[in-house]
């Protein structure tokens, strides 16, 4: 596998394709209005195929959207790695490529009609990695290379990597999304980082503040008078009026 690359491949818009994902030997992108791609063999003629299908979008995000099909198409190979992230447990599935591009779009799911055929072979959780490289595999698009962090990927799956980790790191060529998409995704990803890592008390106190933020009057309970209940929660400030939100963090 010395020859293969690395790429991260994401589970629909909203993660919503990870369990099919990880059930299933298979991964998919959309864009199922380009129909099949079989025979666009270059660059230039998937985007050009996309500007076809999307003739008011700008020339930046053709770039960037026809690179992402023209990398799941033709430039993914078989052997290559494929990362693909499962926000709820905060995990990465690690596979390998075993097929050529396929066109499927009855087969396998509505509106994802792309697929590569993929081995499943491991999982990293996300904070193996380094800072550097969680910003890397931070990138909002669908398809992109790893292959900057190729080296660290096979570290951790053996056990051998180095606990210093730079403080900065280079992007890659790839295309980018909109800078706002960029921060957005980010920022989901960071928060979560951070929520993972909170104790009871902080869990119960920032879920207060959500409810606060939402126009309730919240407030946490004091240990063992609660039945089991963390944060209590009314729309009014004495508590009588409903819905009362009772939350166990």
């Amino acid at each position: 596998m010395s020859g293969s690359r690395a790429w991260m491949v994401r589970a629909g818009n909203d993660n919503e394709l990870i369990d099919q994902f990880s059930e299933q030997d298979w991964i998919a992108i959309g864009w199922s209005e380009m129909g099949n791609l079989s025979e666009l063999n270059s660059r230039e003629a998937v985007k050009s195929k996309y500007q076809d299908e999307h003739p008011k979008q700008s020339p930046h995000k053709v770039g960037v959207n026809g690179g992402q099909l023209h990398r799941f198409t033709n430039i993914i190979d078989q052997g290559d790695l494929i990362l693909s992230y499962d926000k709820s447990v905060r995990e990465y599935l690690v596979g390998t490529v075993t097929g050529p591009y396929e066109y499927k779009p009855e087969d396998v799911i509505e509106d994802y009609p792309h697929i590569r055929r993929i081995e499943w072979v491991d999982q990293i959780d996300r904070d193996e990695f380094s800072r550097p490289a969680r910003n890397t595999l931070g990138s909002t698009l669908t398809v992109f290379s790893l292959d900057d962090i190729r080296e660290e990927i096979e570290e951790i799956r053996s056990g051998t990597r180095r606990t210093d980790e730079p403080e900065t790191s280079e992007e890659g060529g790839e295309d980018q999304p909109p800078f706002h998409k960029d921060v957005e995704s980010r920022a989901d990803e960071l928060i979560s980082d951070h929520i993972a890592h909170i104790d009871a008390e902080e869990m119960e106190d920032l879920t207060a503040a959500l409810l606060e933020a939402m126009g309730y009057h919240a407030q946490t309970t004091e240990a063992g008078a609660d039945h089991g209940i963390d944060v209590e929660a009314h729309p009014d400030s004495l508590g009588f009026e409903d819905p009362a939100v009772l939350n166990r963090c």
